[in-house]
């Protein structure tokens, strides 16, 4: 049967690409055509203490195409073709990007394909997903809908990590030969409902979602779940801005009902003068399996910090970082992100030793360089500090640089 639905996968897959990129070879014949081509490019090196990692890579060149078949409407086709070298093995990907059609008229606007969408938190469900969505216009503010597969998109970029299986599937090598088996995201059904207001009593940006998503893999660790997510801005005076959200979160397991918390709070303080520059402080939690609930497990996962890459479930995260734009063509950032753990058994990923809730310190420095806005260089590196925690505070400090450059081409 796993067999089936496996094949019945890789054969929705290229029915896709067959259904849209046709329209790249048809250039004559739509109005208003439009072409690029992105290429992406790094070069990184990491270790822990005096022993450096192998030397990792990854190229992309992402083609697309724009064009107005219709009145009001839009067509969009991008696709990456993906080279990467990690732990001295090289993978070759292929890949639909965003992919989609869409309409407007009047108020509505109506998207179908492959599509971006994001919940107001931003760590709950975000990224590109199959489906169809759809937003109205009115002076009550932008009310939204819509409904995504997940199953035919590339895991390591879906990056849907809610189970246990899930997780070992993310990390299972991908293979040609085992290639329905190892190269799709886990199969789940997403939703959402949105509303967003702009200016609520000409003051309050605000953001509200109802969305979850139904567990299609067949496992007897299914997991269905729901969210509801609120986020709001509100400006202080000419310099300072303050955004809070928060989100609770349902989940039906196997004889087990759950519940759990989510929250953020930012504050941005926009330094007067001539330098565009931001200092900004954020904070971020996520409930684990103490206190009365259980751990906060989101839809797709969104890495926190650029070094440790931790999921948020029972992590809670207090960063501080500056931004500044020294010149026209050149920009800063220098961050630090201290970690705690919500318990001692949610978090599953290094350091190891977890006989306390604080995991340690990361500083990450980046350095923006745009000459043109077709190109840009991108050189970061920082350290992740276990001492200063009391979670392994015996391990060594683990560190990372890297080198991204990234061309455009019209």
């Amino acid at each position: 049967m796993s067999k089936m639905i496996g094949t019945s996968r890789v054969r929705n897959f290229f029915l896709i690409l067959f259904c849209f990129f046709p329209a790249i070879f048809m250039p004559l014949s739509l109005p208003a055509l439009d072409w690029g081509l992105t290429t992406d490019h790094t070069v990184s090196q990491e270790g822990v203490g005096a022993s450096p990692d192998g030397i990792g890579y990854q190229g992309i060149i992402a083609p697309w195409l724009s064009a107005l078949p219709v009145k009001g409407g839009d067509l969009y086709v991008s696709a990456a073709f993906t080279v990467s070298l990690e732990n001295g093995a090289w993978t070759f990907i292929p890949e639909l990007f965003r992919t989609s059609f869409s309409l407007t008229f009047d108020a509505w606007e109506i998207h179908l394909g492959r599509i971006p969408y994001a919940d107001p938190l931003g760590f709950i469900l975000s990224g590109l997903f199959d489906g169809v969505s759809c937003a109205i216009d009115s002076s009550a503010g932008t009310f939204s809908a819509g409904v995504w597969y997940t199953g035919l998109l590339y895991k390591k970029t879906a990056n849907i990590t809610v189970t246990d299986a899930d997780f070992d599937s993310y990390y299972e090598t991908l293979s040609y030969d085992k290639f329905a088996d190892t190269y799709f995201a886990s199969r789940r059904l997403a939703f959402a409902l949105g509303w967003e207001h702009s200016g609520l009593a000409e003051l309050v940006r605000l953001k509200v979602s109802l969305l979850g998503q139904a567990d299609l893999n067949g496992r007897e660790t299914r997991f269905h779940s729901q969210y509801l997510a609120v986020k709001a801005g509100l400006p202080l005076g000419d310099n300072f801005v303050l955004d809070a959200g928060g989100a609770l979160g349902f989940a039906e397991v196997p004889e087990e009902f759950q519940v759990s918390l989510a929250a953020e709070l930012g504050i941005s303080w926009y330094l007067p003068g001539a330098m565009q520059d931001r200092l900004r402080f954020a904070g971020i939690f996520s409930s684990g399996k103490d206190g009365g609930v259980s751990a906060f497990v989101p839809v797709s996962t969104v890495s926190q910090g650029d070094i440790l890459k931790a999921k948020l479930s029972g992590v809670s995260v207090l960063g501080l970082d500056y931004t500044a734009r020294l010149h026209r063509t050149f920009s800063i950032s220098a961050a630090s992100s201290y970690f705690v753990l919500g318990d001692l058994g949610t978090y599953k990923g290094w350091p190891a030793g977890r006989d306390g809730h604080f995991l340690g310190n990361e500083f990450y420095t980046r350095l923006i360089w745009s000459p043109v806005s077709d190109l840009q260089l991108n050189l970061g590196g920082g350290l992740f500090v276990p001492a200063m925690g009391n979670a392994d505070p015996t391990a060594g400090v683990r560190w990372k640089v890297e080198l991204n450059a990234t061309l455009a081409i019209f």
